[in-house]
């Protein structure tokens, strides 16, 4: 693949190195005292088979101090010329792992004590296919397991597209993006009267954007959806982890076992890849393992390099970029290559690569700066992670932090070992070491980078979630694991076949992971949520359809974000996003204590037309009101027609709604001055009209247009941009 360079030496001819190719006292005693430690670190209490079986550590601390006993006992004993370190007592660690009650313990990896006789018979088949030489046949593993998980995705979805939490989120930003790009940010009038749609810049909506191009010209979006997060997870995801192994010069066999892992790498994964829906963030992440490894080869580069590895280098970092927070997944490797930037700038190649990732990156990330508050979501001054609208009244505030603790910081680290795949937690220390003196330095940084971030970093700055970074390091080490694997499987039979058995085993976790088998449950399309998509695209209506009260996941678990598009229909909701952590009523608290003329007030002034309620107090309140008829239940969620006097999008003066759509609003004013039933954003445009606000209960501001000629069609939208970047 990469012929131009010289081959590094396999885990097999590694020479004076860290790790050792024999096992002598002193290596087996240091080993295996690293080994214990990293057990009590992360699994103590830790018993025999199950909870009531003899105790093998007792404690962290204790534990700790055994482990460094024997270390210390290593050190002494060792041979100047020889390593300290070998992968033997690493794998026996994670054999007593897998037969002590850890397995049993909740969000485990893998799912339960019975997985332990599918262990079994895997370890005898990786015993007979080492017995006679058989392993190489194992390239064809990740193939397997990638096919595996993805029948078991579309059985479990039954031909329903996936729901859960934030998928219909992403899929409102993928269809806007597909539909205005690359005009965008737009003004979309369809949610809360209108807001700025911005989120695919923070949310790292354009990698999946460009990946899902050819299936959203194909396939209906919702079809072409779900074959966008298995196409992401179950393909891009292990092709990655491949690629990065064999930037790094490793052989296939280890290739393929990493491309293997990384599809099993830890069950957070799937939460935030499936139950959660963060697909922006699941697809940078996806393709970092080939900007790591990218990295480890240009940081060492001294002549000019392939133009393969640059091309690899170029899209995996920009697909990674796509979602901003990614920068400091890949902060240390790009701080490697920056470090070699005299030898690098000498490269003709490098240097056309530097020019091309500018021009195509650099304008949308100065517009990212302009319209996204950056620098507040930083240091928490903010309000609330979320679109420009007036109607979102209640700022979350400043996150309240906990005094800074040994305790804080060791917590997340502690919750997420439990989830990471056992194989990564015991192998990638030396994995690390094994990887190769050139790529060996990147691989370490990243590695305590991410540590630091998932610990320190999430207990300073709590409200960027950063205690994500831990299963990005479970992710990530899945090509330093593999090296340790191939190593102890090449020069130990029995445990080698341990290693290799914990490897096949990984396509059957995750299937039962992928099929809804686990804690982590994801939904597909319901009844529900089918009936409710349905009545509204049908539904007749002049105005506005409102979700009273809080709505969350109340509908099919996941948010409502997507309705919009689904139906065509404008409507309003507290919010369609999940960027509020607490109740927040869609109607402002200055409307709501003048009570129900208050409430009917707030209405009108959105041209509400249809209200749905699920909660029982507006439930209440709407059956008992005479201006509502009651016309259909939908699960928990009633549907009320609310008559009005005169149905209209216009508050004062005169003019014809020509057309609302999904960028802007299409009008003839017929008087100088307007009142319109849109939210005002100060960067709005309807030219040759001039956009001001129009302030009511000072918590709604409407778009007020002035000097307008009357007969004249204007539109209101944002603007361009180009104009907005200049601004």
């Amino acid at each position: 693949m990469f012929a131009e360079t010289a081959p590094e030496l396999s885990p097999v001819e590694t020479k004076a190195g860290p790790i050792s190719p024999r096992l002598s006292v002193a290596a087996l005693l240091f080993s295996s005292g690293l080994a214990w430690m990293l057990l009590a670190l992360i699994a103590a209490p830790l018993h025999l088979w199950d909870s009531e079986g003899a105790l093998l550590i007792s404690g962290p601390l204790s534990g700790s101090v055994i482990g460094l006993l024997a270390c210390i006992g290593g050190y002494v004993r060792r041979n100047k010329a020889e390593a300290l370190l070998c992968v033997e007592p690493f794998v026996l660690g994670l054999l007593l792992l897998l037969c002590s009650d850890w397995l049993n313990r909740s969000y485990n990896f893998y799912q339960g004590p019975l997985i332990r006789g599918e262990l079994l018979v895997l370890f005898l088949a990786a015993l007979v296919m080492l017995r006679q030489t058989r392993i190489r046949t194992l390239r064809v593993l990740p193939i397997v397991a990638s096919l595996l998980c993805v029948y078991v995705f579309f059985y479990t979805a039954k031909g329903n597209w996936i729901v859960s939490d934030d998928h219909p989120s992403f899929v409102y930003r993928l269809m806007l993006l597909w539909r205005h790009f690359p005009d965008v940010p737009i003004y979309y009038p369809l949610w809360n009267a209108g807001i700025e749609y911005r989120e695919y810049f923070g949310t790292g909506v354009l990698g999946p954007f460009l990946l899902g191009a050819p299936l959203f010209a194909l396939l209906s979006y919702t079809d072409a959806y779900t074959v966008l997060v298995a196409l992401i997870l179950f393909v891009v995801v292990p092709t990655s982890s491949y690629i990065a192994a064999r930037v790094c010069t490793l052989s296939t066999l280890s290739a393929a076992i990493a491309s293997t892992l990384a599809l099993g790498s830890s069950l957070l994964w799937y939460r935030w890849g499936l139950k959660y829906g963060t697909m922006g963030f699941v697809t940078a992440v996806a393709f970092a393992p080939m900007v790591i490894a990218c990295a480890a080869r240009l940081y060492a580069a001294r002549n000019e390099v392939p133009r393969l590895l640059l091309w690899i280098f170029g899209v995996a970092s920009s697909f990674t970029i796509f979602w901003p927070a990614a920068a400091f997944i890949i902060l240390p490797a790009l701080v490697y290559v920056a470090m070699n930037c005299a030898a690098l700038l000498r490269m003709r190649r490098f240097i056309i690569l530097t020019l091309v990732m500018l021009a195509i990156h650099l304008p949308w990330m100065v517009l990212f700066w302009n319209v996204s508050s950056v620098g507040s979501i930083i240091t928490n001054q903010w309000e609330q992670h979320r679109e420009h609208n007036p109607l979102l009244n209640s700022p979350r505030g400043k996150v309240t932090q906990a005094p800074v603790s040994v305790q804080r910081i060791v917590r997340p680290l502690y919750e997420a070992s439990h989830s990471t795949n056992p194989l990564i937690l015991m192998l990638l220390v030396p994995g690390l070491l094994l990887i190769s003196r050139r790529g060996a330095p990147v691989y370490a940084a990243t590695t305590l980078w991410l540590l630091f971030l998932g610990t320190v970093g999430n207990t300073i700055k709590p409200h960027l979630e950063l205690d994500r970074m831990l299963l990005v390091l479970a992710f990530l080490g899945c090509v330093p694991v593999a090296v340790a694997v191939e190593a102890v499987v090449v020069r130990r039979r029995i445990v080698g076949a341990i290693a290799m058995a914990a490897v096949t085993l990984v396509p059957f976790a995750t299937a039962a992971v992928v099929g809804n088998r686990s804690i982590e449950q994801y939904t597909f399309e319901n009844g529900d949520r089918r009936r409710m998509r349905d009545f509204l695209r049908e539904l007749e209506t002049p105005g506005r359809i409102v979700f009273s009260g809080f709505v969350l996941h109340e509908l099919n678990e996941s948010h409502l974000a997507s309705l919009p598009i689904e139906t065509g229909k404008a409507l309003v909701a507290s919010t369609p996003f999940h960027n509020k952590w607490r109740y927040d009523e869609v109607i402002p608290a200055a409307f709501l204590r003048r009570g129900s003329e208050g409430i009917e007030a707030f209405l009108d002034l959105l041209n509400a037309s249809v209200v749905i309620a699920h909660e029982p107090n507006w439930v209440s309140y709407f059956r008992g009101a005479a201006s509502y008829r009651e016309r259909l239940q939908i699960g928990k969620f009633v549907i009320f027609d609310r008559s009005q006097a005169s149905p209209s999008y216009v508050v004062e003066g005169s003019a014809d709604i020509v057309e609302i759509l999904e960028n802007g609003v299409r009008l003839i004013p017929r008087s100088d001055s307007v009142i319109l039933k849109f939210l005002y954003h100060p960067q709005l445009v309807a030219s040759p009209c001039k956009v001001e606000a129009q302030s009511y209960e000072e918590v709604l501001d409407l778009v007020r247009l002035e000097h307008c000629t009357p007969g004249q069609e204007v539109f209101l939208k944002l603007p361009g941009p180009w104009r907005r970047l200049f601004q």
